[in-house]
This record gives structure tokens, C-alpha cells and sequence, in this order.
């Protein structure tokens, strides 16, 4: 019976990893995007914070692209980083923390124990972070790791659309208005 739930369970995860992945590279707008991924995550596993950073290419800071359970600046720079999210991005890998206090550390949010990691990546360059925390410990596992550092990459390639689309957007408008004012 136990066998049974767990079988369910991953198929449910299955399943919802599955429609993320197929509706992200169809949508162009990152408010959407990034919505899409929190309500997809919060399916799959619960958590007390969820944060998606952004790399600024001009600034090499993050921006808070969505921050849900914690309030944070709306840019961060590197040494604001929980170190295990710096080991992250550094080793290209996802980082599982069962208790950033045991470990003196703190993530994103100061309240939180437990945290998951994970870097976005975008055509060979790293594009974003996905943080997950929770305030109990110990709460996300392996299976976790693995379902979520599958999903990074749907995720990574949408948000990474996303931006160009609205960076392409920006500079059609700029470029009307010149032409008008021409």
C-alpha cells in the first residue's frame, strides 16, 4: 500500500512536471512565466519561501524577479547569497541544505531551516537562481532534487525568452518612437 502511494505521488509529479514543461516555451511574458512555475512548484512540494533570481548582465547583481514568502530587496548582490546557493551557481548543480542552522548559515529568508537550490541555465550561461525554503528541516530530499533540477531547464529557457521577448519589445518601441519623431 505504501509502494501504491508513492507510485502515485511520482506520477502526480510526473504529470505536473510534464504540462510545465509544455506550456513555459509558449509563453512570452515573464510575469506569467514566473507565475506559471510557482504555481507548478507549489503542486509538486511545499515550501515557506520561493525566490527566483535574476542575473543583471550590466551589473552582474540579481534582481528579485518573484519573491513569494519573504520580503527582499530588489536587488541582490553576490555576497547576499546564502553560500550554498553560491555553491549553486558555482558547481552548476543543485545544492540540497537539511538545516542551514546546523550549518551556521541563512538562506534567502531568516526564518527558514531547510532549502533547495538551483541554478537556471540558458544557453550555456547562467541565467537565474530557483530557491526553495522551508522552515522545518530536513524537508526536501532527493526526490525533490531531481524532479525540480529537471524542471530548471523548461524554466531557465521560458524566463530567458521571456526577458529577450521584452527586451526585443523595448526596443521596437524606442525605435517607433524615433522613427515618429523623425
Amino acid at each position: 500500500v505504501t509502494e501504491l502511494r508513492r507510485l502515485g505521488e511520482v506520477n502526480d509529479l510526473l504529470r505536473a512536471l510534464q504540462s510545465l514543461s509544455r506550456s513555459l516555451p509558449a509563453r512570452l511574458d515573464l510575469t506569467d512565466v514566473l507565475a506559471s512555475t510557482r504555481d507548478q512548484i507549489r503542486r509538486i512540494t511545499e515550501y515557506s519561501a520561493f525566490v527566483v533570481l535574476l542575473r543583471q548582465e550590466a551589473t552582474s547583481d540579481w534582481s528579485v524577479a518573484l519573491a513569494d514568502g519573504t520580503p527582499l530587496d530588489r536587488t541582490l548582490a553576490d555576497a547576499a547569497l546564502p553560500e550554498p546557493a553560491v555553491v549553486a551557481l558555482a558547481e552548476d548543480r543543485a545544492v540540497l541544505e537539511l538545516d542551514l542552522i546546523t550549518k551556521d548559515e541563512a538562506g534567502l529568508s531568516p526564518s527558514c531551516r531547510s532549502a533547495l537550490y538551483i541554478p537556471l541555465m540558458a544557453r550555456d550561461r547562467v541565467t537565474g537562481l530557483l530557491a526553495l525554503e522551508h522552515r522545518r528541516p530536513r524537508v526536501y530530499g532527493s526526490d525533490e532534487v531531481r524532479i525540480l533540477s529537471g524542471l530548471a531547464t523548461p524554466v531557465a529557457l521560458a524566463v530567458d525568452n521571456a526577458v529577450m521577448f521584452s527586451r526585443i519589445r523595448t526596443l521596437a518601441a524606442e525605435e517607433e518612437r524615433a522613427r515618429i519623431a523623425r
